[in-house]
């Protein structure tokens, strides 16, 4: 069973769902923002993993991408002029062990539309 990122007082109800969020747990402190986002994205790879067919290659490469720039760490996942469209589950567990330990150093850039990592 999957547990599910929640913010204690701001937008819990945007966050309740386990299957639409399945990498996440209560916190304070955090950028809401950022971690919706991040949770897209990790969600994108996890359907991917899971071979469900309502998630593109496009998408699939773009989370791949940003997953990997925010936290560093590279994927599995073998490419080619197209892109990278088969992330592992090893990929996913990374990134939600990554998540769980960072959390509260990821940020929403307004002006770059992004997401940040803060790091030390």
């Amino acid at each position: 069973m999957s547990s599910c990122f929640l913010i204690q007082g701001q937008n819990e109800e945007a966050y309740s769902s386990h299957s639409e969020y399945p990498c996440c747990f209560y916190a304070t402190n955090v950028n809401v923002q950022a971690l919706k986002f991040f949770n897209e994205q990790i969600n994108i790879i996890q359907k991917s993993v899971k071979k469900h067919a309502n998630v593109t290659f496009k998408e699939v490469d773009a989370a791949i991408r940003i997953l990997e720039k925010v936290t560093e760490i590279s994927s599995t996942a073998d490419g080619n002029y197209f892109g990278r469209f088969n992330p592992s589950q090893i990929d996913y567990d990374k990134w939600k062990v990554w998540l769980e330990k960072n959390i509260k150093n990821i940020r929403w850039d307004d002006i770059k539309n992004d997401m940040l990592a803060m790091r030390n």
